[in-house]
């Protein structure tokens, strides 16, 4: 095993961790359920799987130096803790839950697309060209924290969404 293989044991196993949480939140969706939980919680999975499979470009930085590998490290932490607050906890209802969340949920979302704004710049891995979408998404998430609009919550699902996509299918 490469090293930097070795080293992104780490890194997957903090996505995994954020992945195995949210997922387990979803047969507790059958019962009670919010439509717009639904659509995040796939979003956030999307997100973990993007993330993931984009690591592929940040391979060789990974291992330059102990401060890259923390540099890297960024992203999955501030995603597991964005999981860790968006997952509804027992029996809470998950609309309830998830619009009094709204704040921390949006905030941390900003900083963890902020966070690889940062490691694209300094990586310099192929996806630059994404750090205007990803700001974009920075701006809309903050936006939402501060505005309990839902129609701007459903504009920057639709912009991840759409995000996700477009780099998938132009490999931006």
């Amino acid at each position: 095993m490469q090293s930097n293989s070795f080293l992104l044991i780490f890194y997957g196993a903090l996505f995994a961790l954020a992945v195995a949480e949210l997922a387990g939140s979803w047969k507790k969706l059958l019962r009670k359920s919010y439509w717009e939980y639904n659509a995040w919680s796939a979003a956030f999975f999307l997100v973990a799987a993007f993330n993931w499979h984009g690591m592929q470009y940040r391979m060789e930085h990974i291992g330059s130096s102990f401060f890259g590998f923390l540099l890297l490290l960024i992203p999955p932490v501030l995603f597991y803790l964005l999981v860790s607050v968006f997952t509804v906890r027992g029996d809470e209802d998950p609309k309830e839950y998830f619009l009094s969340s709204r704040p921390q949920i949006f905030l941390i979302t900003a900083l963890f697309v902020f966070s690889n704004v940062i490691v694209t710049y300094l990586t310099g891995d192929r996806s630059i060209q994404l750090n205007i979408l990803r700001l974009i998404g920075v701006l809309l998430a903050l936006v939402c924290v501060f505005s309990s609009r839902q129609w701007l919550r459903v504009l920057l699902l639709v912009y991840l969404f759409s995000g996700i996509l477009a780099a998938s299918f132009l490999q931006l």
